[in-house]
């Protein structure tokens, strides 16, 4: 892999750069494919020549393999473009596209492997055994467990969800032709006829693999939450700056591996004018987008800090909230005291794990929170997910 790489990628390091990121893409997807139609024509051959189904099975695999790396490939090619007016963010999601598109391609062989197999099962043919065959096998074993090193190393060094799913791939397909070998070892020495049970077994495999591939592939698109480390670190960030007092609603909004946008509201002193809080929230930002890469947009939310009433009420309507459930918490407190009640604002965060609907956590909230401060009126909003 480091020769290949020394070989054909320039600053290979800079895995940030996206013409050196689609560079590994590249190199990684022609390799792909110049192997896989390696070991469809040694595989069809044996298999043909043999009468060994769950061998030309597996050919076939090796054959949507090869499909795969192709639409892998085409798929680095066009996410490495720069944006455009069409597309102002980017064609990054090329990459999550491509690898719906080649679990898709697999699941469709799954499936028409898996009815031929059945066929098999119900008509055997006669099968012939030679040393060539197993020879051909154990080196597709071989070829196939450095191609998912291949993948695993690239995909960890770039971040990238396809090259990952190829590694699980090629992993997977060590040990259908590992099947496959037993199968041809049984027929070998015990002279039984298991040709068919084991292309569906092969079969059960690449299926398998082909509908895990398109949940994993489908996730990105699909948005997902903020990951530990991905929160760990935006908050680590933007409040190096003590005068921002906290964060929550942190939103990631994926455009393709390296193009990562985020939202965020964050807390600061009421008592800072307009300016000098755009000034913090503007220092905040270009320190994320320095050290993270993450081109973060960030909203000031103003709270009162040491106002005694402010605070009781902020305590009592948290002590309502931790009876309803200890993992209810809430931001953007504030309170507006008028002459006959208090309006009390904020966002009650509630896990997913309280199974009730937003109208009846708001029910529980008035309810609760008015026995405590009997004049009072709340304007409440419900969040199921936020960052402390």
């Amino acid at each position: 892999m480091n020769l290949l790489v020394s070989l054909f990628i320039k600053n290979s390091e800079d895995v940030k750069d996206p013409d050196v990121r689609s560079k590994y893409g590249v190199l990684t997807g022609l390799t792909g494919i110049i192997c896989n139609i390696l070991l469809f024509a040694l595989k069809i051959f044996i298999g043909l020549a043999t009468g060994a189904f769950s061998i030309a099975a597996d050919a076939l695999n090796n054959l949507s393999d090869a499909a795969s790396s192709v639409v892998t490939f085409l798929s680095f090619k066009t996410s490495a473009k720069p944006a455009d007016k069409e597309h102002p963010l980017g064609h990054g999601r090329m990459e999550y596209v491509s690898g719906i598109i080649v679990s898709i391609a697999i699941v469709v062989v799954g499936v028409e492997l898996l009815q031929t197999s059945v066929q098999k099962i119900l008509h055997p043919e006669e099968l012939t055994w030679s040393v060539l065959t197993v020879v051909i096998l154990l080196f597709s074993i071989c070829l196939k467990s450095w191609m998912a090193y291949l993948y695993t190393a690239v995909g960890k060094r770039i971040g990238s969800v396809s090259l990952k799913a190829s590694a699980v791939d090629s992993l997977s397909d060590c040990i259908t032709t590992g099947v496959v070998l037993i199968c041809v070892l049984i027929f070998r020495f015990l002279g039984a006829n298991v040709d068919g049970y084991a292309s569906l077994v092969v079969s059960v495999f690449v299926l398998a693999g082909g509908i895990g591939q398109v949940k994993d592939t489908m996730q990105p698109l699909l948005g997902m939450a903020p990951s530990e480390e991905e929160i760990s670190l935006i908050n680590k960030i933007v409040l190096e700056d003590n005068r921002i007092l906290g964060l929550h609603d942190l939103i990631i909004h994926d455009y393709g591996p390296g193009r990562l946008y985020a939202t965020v509201h964050a807390e600061v002193d009421s008592k800072l004018t307009l300016l000098e809080a755009h000034d913090i929230i503007d220092r905040a930002e270009r320190r994320v987008h320095k050290k993270s890469g993450f081109d973060l947009v960030i909203h000031g939310d103003p709270v009162v800090i040491g106002d005694a009433q402010t605070d009781t009420y902020k305590r009592q309507v948290e002590s309502a909230l931790i009876a309803i459930h200890p993992e209810i918490h809430l931001h953007d407190f504030r309170v507006v005291q008028g002459k006959k009640r208090a309006e009390i604002y904020f966002d009650a965060v509630v896990p997913y794990s309280l199974n009730k609907t937003e109208e009846e956590i708001r029910k529980e909230i008035i309810e609760d929170v008015r026995r405590r401060i009997p004049n009072s009126f709340l304007h409440l909003q419900i969040d199921r997910f936020s960052v402390r």
